[in-house]
């Protein structure tokens, strides 16, 4: 079991709109800037809540990748999967 801030599993997957910023190298083909805000935040909430699976669509492709621990995936436009 994982436990994090005293409390076993307890984000196990977060669904979003974006990804953290340490994951958009997977995604992206163009360089990350640090200044983008909202990965910069989804960053220091995967570090703090450490979930198993992430999903988000923003970058509209279809991507599966692991990194940090977590297991994400970046759905296509109009892409479904079950959570």
């Amino acid at each position: 079991m994982r436990t994090v801030l005293g409390i076993e599993n307890p984000v196990h997957t977060v669904v979003a709109h974006d990804i953290p910023l340490f994951a958009y190298g997977e995604v992206c083909g163009w360089p990350v800037r640090d200044e983008f805000a909202t990965p910069r935040f989804l960053a220091v909430v995967a570090e703090k809540f450490r979930p198993a699976k992430w999903v988000a669509g923003h970058h509209h492709v279809s991507k599966q990748f692991k990194k940090a621990g977590i297991d994400f995936t970046v759905l296509g436009i109009g892409e479904l999967r079950e959570v």
